[in-house]
């Protein structure tokens, strides 16, 4: 090799050097999103067909956490920890009619993923044989506490931030541990629709987010 050719080389290995070290990194430090309670963790909830429902959501915002109370996040957007904690912190309650939720409730999803694998839930009844039935329905308690359960078997209408100052009333829903392989299918980002029924009518039907969004699910 010629002297002209290894000066050559080692000035393209110096520039491609120079470049591999000023070049910014190609994915973001997990460190440099924040992830502030009350403010990144943060999911709204609305009503949908609410003709013949008997619990209706105002202005429902709800707060997302790991099991361990810490807030809930991906990239510095709320996200449901599978598993977490969902906790109602803000909007109204509206109660037409009560229910005893202990003895008869149903939460039944419906999952949308915002990339390739779709639908895998619909109306509870879940789509994809991959997925277990209990990701799709489950008992509406005591998937919710106590407190909640109370609320929806006394007609009324209820401030939940006042409560939760007053009263000290929670409410707040588990969601449940997924085994490696399944929450390798759930892990992304998802629209999702809820219905509460009980005895065969329907409670409340809502959806989150309730602008439409896409939330991560992990």
């Amino acid at each position: 090799m010629t002297s002209n050719t290894c000066r050559m080389s080692l000035l393209i290995f110096c520039a491609l050097a120079t470049l591999g070290f000023a070049a910014p990194p190609l994915v973001q430090d997990l460190k440099d999103y924040p992830c502030v309670d009350g403010v990144n963790n943060v999911v709204t909830l609305a009503d949908i067909d609410t003709a013949g429902t008997t619990v209706h959501v105002d202005g429902a915002v709800a707060h997302l956490y790991d099991l361990n109370g810490n807030p809930s996040c991906e990239k510095g957007k709320p996200m449901v920890a599978m598993p977490g904690l969902i906790r109602l912190v803000k909007g109204k309650v509206i109660v037409n009619e009560g229910t005893d939720i202990k003895k008869s409730g149903v939460a039944k999803w419906t999952f949308t993923k915002h990339k390739l694998i779709g639908t895998l839930c619909k109306d509870g009844e879940k789509v994809n044989i991959l997925i277990p039935d209990k990701f799709c329905k489950q008992d509406i308690y005591p998937l919710i506490g106590d407190d909640f359960a109370k609320m929806l078997a006394t007609p009324g209408e209820y401030d939940l931030e006042v409560l939760l100052k007053t009263a000290g009333v929670t409410a707040e829903f588990k969601t449940p541990k997924l085994n490696t392989f399944v929450n390798g299918i759930v892990r992304g980002e998802w629209q999702t629709v809820l219905r509460f029924e009980s005895e065969g009518k329907t409670l409340a039907h809502m959806k989150a987010p309730a602008n439409n969004d896409w939330l991560f699910f992990e």
